[in-house]
């Protein structure tokens, strides 16, 4: 970037401050050598509804994990590939309703006489009491009117986790004076699926003080959805009668959409401390705009039928919401950043303004202040405020005068059914209360380290409250569609252009001094790690002189299915059935099962003889199952869930102290001592159906164990030459009886041999067996109803398994990317004993990336 004579080092000052706010775009800000992997896990958690009714809470809870690399291509290129991957689950709203209504109804468990509410199924169908003027009336537990007016309330519907992912590409390429960008990105989950392609281009203007950009984006967008099995048969879908096919028993709506937007934005270097950015865009979306889950809960009132105080029973009928077809929508945004340079901080303001024709307006005044500390620290309180006005077609309920359904008869006797008359109500119709007037005030607090020049740490909190109390000007909706939540999350981001900086040399070593670095990074590789290279499955390969840092990326597959196995032998339906699932008739047979498990490492060389590891997780689990038999219970039992369903969102949480036992030239040994702390979730349950207290998610599903556990491991590495082996014994035991579901995953002991084969300065194969022994599970889900499949059943879990890894490792040893290390390690399954029976183990792979610094 060009400056005037003597303005570099504030100017260098003001980007290095903007730079730490968290979404501040610079001009020029990422150079075409600057290649970084950043990962970030997240996690929004409801704090609070209102609700009414039996209804039992169950908060919206949503997990996800970020991903990103930005790699040179080129002096001139680099290519930024962005992976995202969020889980949901919880209840939401299905509609509004009158309070009067109980559109939650109590859904209670146990045994007769010590039956307990343990939720709420939707009601969206019923009788509301309305006065003259048509507006809703309270009623007391015998249903006379008690002279006020009722309330609004939610009614809720439940669902099963829902995974959604999403890749991105973008390719930039520099050239003076102007920068080109083109990208392409995809996200799909089980009911929803998009395609974007972006390109945009900047200029610089006035000595690079100024950047004007342009973007252009197009995306499809697909919806695919299975409608609400406790819902759709009381939901008037009628308006979607085209869109709605049957498939395997069960409503799917399909729909399009098309969005394209156009933005124009300006970045102006004000002077040495501050700058100021400017944009504007246009969305236009056209296609099916509507949400396939909402309804509108809609008021028939039959014409005469008012008695002599003006009070009628209305017909309390939901509908499929219907939004237009269309909207066109503005987007204006300010953003000034300062640097401030007594206390060497960073003041960010922000506000965006945006209008569109379902008369929507909204505003968000932003603020934040990234504030350095000693010792690389930056702490960055942020404040947010937002409100809207509400969409023109939002409505908590419709009231319509005519009769929902009106029977009479023709002249041949027969009877006529005459449904309403839909030319009677608007044309668009929502009562989603995301589309209402509100405001919501966010408050939140970031911190963050920078360890070397090339490796940062950052977490933060948010706290977000939204109410109709809170929309400027007032007139919002009521408290019954008050919100609270709290979001964490916690990253880290690796330079990988520069591993000298990385490690916290300064930028300017040069010469002999880079030579000197060089030369100690070398020989500390051949006594660290350099000539010992593990297999990618095996931890505690590796050994970290003190301050030395390992960060490393692991993702692994597993697949199950699609045979069914016992004793050896594979079983057929017939055979299922014989077997039954405990004192009940199996109802399910499970089809197959893909776990896929990201694990973070991030080990410290604490000592000469300590090593800190913490390994969290991110798993991401489906399986798909399919109905058997044509039995009376299989007819009796509609809420079983066949078909697919998935779980994700953080896993357990590893924590190792690794000690050294023996090290030399040609061998080494290493003690692992460590807990797995219950971060993951152990109870998730499958969505309520069909007013049934829905069942637990099955256990080899779930995310975590929900027991503290030990965890012990013992490793032994030799080399000769080219050649190396080694052999480790590891142990898992669980040090509860139970979790708080009533059961206990079962102990397991597992032994690793293998052998490696340097090919080269960087290249190594490895080959190795695995044999795990993994107990059955103790204990069994409390108050869990009647098993439906096997993998319901606790000792249908565990067995031996004997199995052949074949990976390959590469080491590279110069370069930009120096340091880096990345695998990859294909398992077979070589001999399995299962306990009960179970879907059959097949093949998985693993690939690894990790960076030494």
């Amino acid at each position: 970037m060009k400056h005037t004579p003597g303005s570099s080092s504030a100017l260098q000052a003001l980007a290095a401050a903007a730079l730490a706010l968290p979404g501040v775009s610079w001009v020029g800000q990422a150079h075409a050598g600057e290649e970084q992997f950043s990962i970030q896990g997240s996690h929004v958690r409801e704090q609070g509804r209102s609700a009414s009714g039996e209804w039992s809470q169950t908060p919206l809870k949503v997990d996800t994990l970020q991903a990103q690399g930005r790699f040179a291509l080129g002096e001139d290129a680099d290519l930024t590939i962005r992976a995202a991957q969020d889980t949901w689950s919880g209840a939401t709203p299905i509609s509004t309703a009158p309070l009067s209504a109980r559109g939650n109804r109590p859904v209670q468990a146990g045994q007769l006489g010590q039956l307990v509410t343990v939720g709420a199924s939707p009601m969206v169908t019923g009788r509301v009491l309305v006065d003259r003027q048509f507006r809703p009336l309270a009623v007391d537990a015998t249903g006379r009117p008690t002279g006020r007016l009722d309330n609004p309330a939610h009614t809720y519907s439940s669902a099963s986790p829902e995974t959604r992912r999403q890749v991105d590409f973008d390719w930039r390429l520099r050239q003076p004076g102007t920068t080109l960008q083109l990208g392409l990105g995809r996200s799909q989950e089980r009911d929803y699926e998009s395609t974007t392609m972006r390109a945009g281009r900047s200029w610089n203007a006035n000595n690079d003080l100024t950047a004007i950009a342009t973007n252009l984006q197009f995306t499809h967008n697909r919806v695919d959805a299975t409608l609400d099995h406790d819902a759709a048969p009381y939901v008037n879908s009628a308006a979607w009668r085209d869109h709605i096919n049957a498939r395997d028993g069960a409503s799917v709506l399909n729909g399009k959409r098309n969005d394209g937007g156009v933005s124009l934005g300006i970045t102006q270097v004000l002077d040495a401390a501050s700058l100021l950015q400017a944009d504007v865009g246009l969305l236009r979306q056209r296609g099916y705009l509507s949400n396939p889950y909402k309804g509108v809960s809609t008021l028939f009132i039959e014409p005469g039928t008012q008695d002599a105080q003006g009070m009628a029973q209305a017909n309390l009928q939901t509908l499929m919401e219907k939004r237009p077809a269309g909207r066109t929508q503005w987007q204006f945004g300010l953003k000034w950043i300062r640097h401030i340079e007594s206390t060497d901080a960073a003041l960010r303001l922000a506000w965006k303004h945006s209008r569109d024709n379902w008369a929507i307006r909204s505003h968000a005044i932003e603020g934040e202040w990234a504030q350095p500390l000693s010792g690389g620290w930056m702490v960055t309180p942020r404040a947010r405020y937002y409100t809207q006005t509400a969409a023109r077609f939002y409505a908590p309920w419709l009231v319509s005068q005519q009769a929902y359904r009106s029977v009479s008869f023709g002249a041949d006797g027969q009877p006529v059914v005459t449904p309403f008359n839909p030319a009677m109500l608007p044309s668009s119709y929502s009562s989603d209360s995301r589309l209402a007037g509100f405001g919501n005030l966010s408050l939140g607090i970031g911190v963050a380290r920078q360890m070397g020049g090339g490796v940062r740490w950052h977490a933060g909190l948010d706290w977000t409250r939204q109410s109709g109390s809170l929309k400027a000007g007032g007139g919002g909706i009521g408290s019954f569609a008050d919100l609270r939540w709290l979001t964490a999350y916690a990253g880290l981001t690796v330079r990988l252009d520069d591993p000298l900086n990385a490690r916290g040399a300064p930028l300017s070593v040069q010469g002999k001094e880079k030579e000197d670095h060089t030369a100690d990074d070398h020989s500390h590789e051949a006594h660290g790690h350099g000539d010992m290279v593990a297999p990618p499955g095996v931890n505690f390969g590796h050994w970290l002189a003190p301050g030395e840092w390992r960060l490393g990326h692991r993702m692994q597959v597993m697949r199950q299915g699609p045979a069914l196995v016992r004793d050896g032998s594979t079983v057929n339906d017939a055979t299922l059935e014989s077997l039954g699932c405990g004192s009940t008739p199996c109802l399910l047979r499970p089809q197959s099962m893909r776990m896929t498990m990201q694990m973070l490492e991030l080990t410290i060389g604490a000592s000469d003889w300590i090593n800190i590891m913490v390994m969290p997780q991110y798993v991401d689990m489906s399986m798909r199952s399919r109905r058997i038999g044509n039995s009376l219970a299989a007819l009796d039992q509609p809420q079983v869930h066949e078909g697919r369903h998935e779980t994700g969102g953080l896993g357990d949480t590893s924590v190792y102290a690794v000690a050294l036992g023996h090290s030399d030239s040609q061998s080494r040994s290493t003690w692992a001592l460590g807990l797995s702390v219950p971060t993951g979730a152990s109870g998730l349950r499958m969505r309520r159906t069909h007013q049934v207290e829905p069942s637990p998610v099955h256990y080899d599903m779930q995310l975590g164990s929900g027991t503290w556990d030990l965890l012990a491991a013992t490793t032994w590495a030799w080399t000769q030459g080219a050649w190396g082996w080694g052999a480790q014994a590891s142990t898992v035991q669980r040090l509860q009886s139970a979790n708080a579901q009533g059961y206990a995953l079962g102990n397991a002991v597992q032994a690793n041999a293998w052998l490696t084969r340097r090919l080269g300065p960087s290249w190594t194969l490895t080959g190795r067996v695995q044999h795990t022994v993994q107990r059955a599970i103790r204990g069994a889900y409390a108050g869990a109803p009647a098993a439906t499949s096997p993998a319901d059943m606790p000792a249908h879990h565990g067995g031996r398994f004997t199995e052949l890894g074949l990976g390959a490792v590469y080491m590279v040893k110069s370069g930009p990317w120096r340091g880096s290390e990345f695998n990859a390690e294909w398992m077979i399954p070589l001999r399995s004993t299962y306990n009960g029976v179970q879907l059959e183990r097949r093949s998985g792979m693993a690939l690894g990336w990790a960076f030494h610094f």
